[in-house]
């Protein structure tokens, strides 16, 4: 089984991801500007301009950015695994006279596509969240075009604060004794998601800590990134990876590599699948 994360896990438990997507949250949610980069670069090399380009979200939770790509005319589907946020979308999807079913997909429905669907396939912090990374690199390949691509942003591995439950170094250890021990620490002196997971409310200490603990074992797969571009580059794709620490870039780059986004580095996998593929 393919897997991956909803927008649930992206949007940093936020409490709404189940909620119906509104038309004042899609006009607050702007695209990725990479994203808007590769689909016009994608698009100035395409022979027949009037054949649309086709752009695949992994991991859409409500359709947020399927539907923005198709209020710009570019024609645009999500697939994801949490079948109820899919179904948050589709009120949104059918005012713009959409069929939900066709736009935002469960992952049985993606495997039924035909190979080579898709021009570009997306995803924005998701890929720490597949337990089967060869299963999803597969399928990608399997429906992405000859000469289409990839663009996959998600937090490093070495990023010193693991950003979805916001403490440091819980994710560098995978010995459940010792990541308990870290999450009780930080809960203890403050440390920790509370503002934006709603399901810690009114929750004692060690409820916290294990509903966090629970979190990060069943629900984040950090990989070395070498280890991510093999697992591509075997099914098929040519890769490469870009680092971006935001602001700190600059001086960040001075003083360290920045292995696997070392201190607070976000990664950008980029794929591309050869035209005669």
């Amino acid at each position: 089984m393919v897997e991956s994360m909803a927008e649930s896990d992206k949007q940093e438990h936020t409490g709404a991801k189940y909620a119906p997507l509104e038309e004042e949250e899609l006009e607050s949610h702007p695209l990725n500007p990479m994203l808007e980069a590769a689909i016009t670069q994608l698009t100035s090399v395409r022979d027949d301009e009037s054949d649309s380009l086709e752009v695949l979200d992994w991991g859409c939770g409500r359709g947020r950015t399927v539907l923005a790509l198709s209020d710009r005319g570019i024609r645009a589907r999500g697939v994801d695994v949490d079948h109820s946020s899919v179904a948050a979308g589709a009120a949104a999807a059918l005012r713009r006279g959409l069929d939900p079913s066709e736009v935002l997909l469960s992952m049985e429905a993606l495997a039924l596509l035909a190979d080579g669907s898709f021009d570009l396939i997306y995803s924005e912090e998701t890929l720490e969240h597949v337990r089967s990374l060869s299963d999803v690199a597969a399928e990608m390949y399997r429906v992405t075009r000859p000469g289409g691509a990839g663009l996959h942003t998600f937090p490093g591995s070495g990023r010193f604060v693991e950003p979805h439950v916001r403490m440091p170094i819980v994710h560098w250890v995978r010995s459940r004794y010792w990541q308990r021990f870290l999450v009780g620490f930080w809960l203890l002196i403050g440390v920790g998601p509370y503002a934006h997971w709603p399901e810690l409310r009114g929750r004692s200490r060690a409820e916290c800590r294990e509903i966090l603990c629970r979190y990060l074992s069943d629900k984040t797969w950090y990989r070395d990134i070498d280890d991510v571009r093999e697992t591509f580059r075997v099914v098929g794709f040519d890769t490469s990876v870009e680092v971006s620490h935001g602001r700190w870039s600059k001086w960040i780059d001075r003083i360290t590599p920045g292995r696997n986004g070392f201190p607070c580095g976000q990664m950008l996998l980029r794929l591309r699948k050869e035209t005669g593929a």
